[in-house]
Formats: structure tokens, C-alpha cells, sequence
């Protein structure tokens, strides 16, 4: 009886929305709370698209409640238990599936049928895919998290090196990385090395590997295959057989973001989010992207945020007529001025409020998004990540095998996901 109350109470709601094209009208002013988790830069950028759609919209009001990123979920999970969720969250792809799970969030399906407004084909596949858990979509993309290869231009030059390339492979990564590592003073200690680090799990997927048996629905863990384990010891063997990366004692005291910005290394693997501090603080040397080099594969990560309604907004209505508009044109020109992300929306990634330099090959991570391999799309992926940090230290450190440390990830979140799938 209840689960038919349940739906036939989501059904009034998508048929009151989808009667009125998906916006409806708010007799008197109706106040929605907005859940962000901005630095103070981004905030400020947040306030302008806020206070421009009540401009727009006169009859609601929008409180922004900022909470700092750390504190943003839980604080977001003791609400939802509390009953006081806000209007309207800032959910991200790789938690989605939790919030899903605890029957916290509305499918959009329904509204995104009836609303003349919404099509879907203006947003990239992709951003769509994140948005989605078990068939259904939880939130109107905001943008997509892509990875790149930062490099400095001056240190390529000064060793005579060309510009990495499209079709780079991780042969040429290796063979520029050695020329790139550079000890003057014969020391033992490089001044410059060639990248500060190769990210694990992009290995694994541009090797042909998965770290889940499958990442739509994950049953099992698969990182004992040869595929994962050959990834995995590229990824050491770049610091300690090639030498072109820092040993893992100074990665844990000095972050990839200084190592590059001071030249310390010549490249990077990172994501757009990194551009606005790059332009801030790279004053020493000129500095560009281009996608990733392959390995048997081009193949890079998918994740990002959406725009999300708490099943317990009570305001749901208004909460989608603001998600429209942070998602929309309007609003997306707004937030996509700071450089911070990749847009979901198409039309606005094919312009200069997106391509504008630096640097000077934005296209870059646009060429990335085909290639995006989505994370597990599991409640489970924050206790998934637990294990595979604390399993992989030894590994980095040199002090145990690849085939060690899978055999104990594979026990460890085969336990998590014991269960899952009825």
C-alpha cells in the first residue's frame, strides 16, 4: 500500500508540473533554498546567476546556503534523514547513486517528457549518462569533469621536444618524460621532472581494463586481471624504473598543482577546474593542454554535477523552473565565465565564453568526452575508493606486488558489493 501511495504521489506531481510545460506559477512570492558548495571565488559567480533568474522570475525568492565541500555531504545526508532537505542540490555524479538509493531524490523523467522546454539532445551524452542511475535521471547536468595533459610549453622548447601531440601514446609519454627530468647538478635530486604523476584508474581503462566487472551495474571487482596489473605498474615504473616523476614521499608533502605551477615538473594530468588557479598563479612560463595519451585505447573518466530536487522540497515546482534556468543557456553563460569546468550544454562549449585562452586548447578536453569511462554507478563507490587508497600505498611505495594488492582490493570490495544486486 505504501509503495502505491508513493507513486501515485510522484504522478500527481509530474502531472502538475508536466501540465503547465514543466514551470508552473507561484501565487505570491515563494522562497526556494538553493544547496552550494562554492569556494568564494565561485560563489560570487553563483550570486550573479541567482540574483539574474529571480530578475526574471519576480515571484521567487532564491536563498543560497553555502556549505565548504568537505562538510557539504554529510551535512546533506543529516538533513535528508531530518527532513529539512533544501529546494534544490548541487548533486555530483559519483554520489548520485547514494542519494537514489535512500529514495532522497525525483526522477526528472517525467518532467523532462512533459516540459516543451527541455531537449535533451542540446546537452552532451555523456552529461547525461552521470545524471543517470538505474534507467532514470536525477538532475539536469551542470558540467563534465575531464581530464587532461597540462604541459609547459618553455620546457618542451628548451629541450627541444615538439608539443605532445593527439595521437601520443605512452611510449611518448615515457620517451619526453626522460628528457624532460632534468638534475644539473648530478646530485641524485632533479630539478624538473618530466610529469608529476599518471592516474591510476585512466591507466586502467586506456589499457582496456575495468575496475568493476561492469561500472552500469558492478557485481564484483576485477582488478586481478593482467590488463589492471600492467596499468598499475606503468604507473610506478614511470617513478621508479623511468625516474620522471618524483618519488611518492614528496607527492605526499607537495601537491601536483605546486609541482607544476613552479616548474618543478613539465607536465601534469588534471582537470579544467585547474584553469582558473593556472591562470592565476603560472607567471614564469607559457603553458597549454591536449587530451590524453592512449594506451591500447584513448579513454579517459566521466564524472561531474547536476542539478538535483530532494523528494522532500516542498517547493518542487519552482525548484525546477530555477534547475532549468542553471542548466539552461541563460544561466549556463553566467557560470561557465570563470573557466571552472567543461559545460554540458553544446552550444555553449563551442563558444568563446568556454574556448577563450588561456589556454590556448580548451577543444581539448571537449575531445576527451567521447573517450569518458564512466566511475561504478554504485551507492557504494565512496567505501570502493576507501579501499583501493589505503590498499594501493604499499604498492606505491615499492613495497608490495600489483598482483598482491588487486587480490586484496578484489576481497575487500567484493565484501561491499556482496549483497547489492537482488
Amino acid at each position: 500500500m505504501k509503495s502505491v501511495l508513493k507513486f501515485f504521489s510522484l504522478f500527481v506531481l509530474v502531472s502538475l508540473l508536466g501540465s503547465c510545460g514543466g514551470t508552473g506559477t507561484s501565487k505570491g512570492k515563494i522562497t526556494i533554498t538553493y544547496f552550494a558548495r562554492a569556494t568564494t571565488d565561485q560563489l560570487a559567480i553563483w550570486e550573479k546567476v541567482i540574483d539574474n533568474f529571480m530578475k526574471e522570475n519576480p515571484d521567487i525568492r532564491v536563498k543560497i546556503e553555502n556549505v565548504p565541500y568537505q562538510e557539504y555531504w554529510s551535512k546533506l545526508l543529516t538533513m535528508a534523514a531530518a527532513g529539512t532537505t533544501p529546494d534544490v542540490i548541487f548533486m555530483e555524479s559519483t554520489r548520485l547513486p547514494a542519494f537514489v538509493e535512500k529514495e532522497s531524490l525525483l526522477a526528472f523523467d517525467g518532467l523532462i517528457k512533459n516540459d516543451k522546454d527541455i531537449k535533451l539532445r542540446d546537452f552532451y551524452p555523456m552529461a547525461l549518462d552521470i545524471s543517470r542511475y538505474k534507467g532514470k535521471i536525477y538532475g539536469l547536468p551542470n558540467d563534465l569533469a575531464i581530464i587532461a595533459l597540462y604541459y609547459n610549453k618553455d620546457a618542451f622548447d628548451l629541450a627541444g621536444l615538439p608539443y605532445p601531440g593527439p595521437n601520443w601514446t605512452w611510449k611518448d609519454l615515457v620517451a619526453a618524460g626522460k628528457k624532460l627530468t632534468l638534475d644539473k647538478n648530478k646530485d641524485g635530486q632533479p630539478e624538473q621532472y618530466g610529469i608529476t604523476h599518471y592516474s591510476w584508474d585512466i591507466a586502467i581503462y586506456q589499457n582496456g581494463g575495468d575496475v568493476v566487472d561492469n561500472p552500469l551495474n558492478p557485481k564484483r571487482s576485477a582488478f586481478q586481471t593482467a590488463r589492471v596489473m600492467e596499468a598499475l605498474n606503468f604507473c610506478r615504473d614511470l617513478g621508479f624504473k623511468h625516474k620522471i616523476t618524483p618519488p611518492p614521499v614528496q607527492q605526499q608533502y607537495r601537491s601536483v598543482y605546486e609541482m607544476f605551477t613552479t616548474g618543478y615538473a613539465a607536465m601534469t594530468m588534471d582537470g579544467h577546474w585547474m584553469i582558473p588557479n593556472y591562470r592565476k598563479s603560472i607567471k614564469g612560463f607559457r603553458w597549454d593542454c591536449v587530451v590524453l595519451p592512449k594506451g591500447r585505447k584513448k579513454a579517459g573518466l566521466a564524472y561531474g554535477s547536476c542539478f538535483s530536487i530532494p523528494r522532500a522540497s516542498k517547493n518542487p515546482e519552482a525548484a525546477w523552473k530555477l534547475i532549468k534556468y542553471l542548466a539552461g543557456y541563460q544561466g549556463q553563460q553566467v557560470l561557465i565565465a570563470d573557466g571552472f569546468s567543461v559545460p554540458a550544454l553544446k552550444t555553449i562549449a563551442d563558444t568563446q565564453l568556454y574556448l577563450a585562452p588561456p589556454p590556448e586548447n580548451q577543444r581539448a578536453f571537449l575531445d576527451m568526452i567521447p573517450a569518458g569511462h564512466l566511475k561504478p554507478q554504485t551507492e557504494y563507490l565512496m567505501q570502493m575508493e576507501d579501499i583501493w587508497r589505503s590498499k594501493l600505498d604499499l604498492f606505491w611505495l615499492n613495497k608490495a606486488s600489483a598482483n598482491e594488492v588487486c587480490r586484496e582490493i578484489d576481497e575487500e570490495v567484493n565484501k561491499v558489493l556482496k549483497g547489492v544486486k537482488k
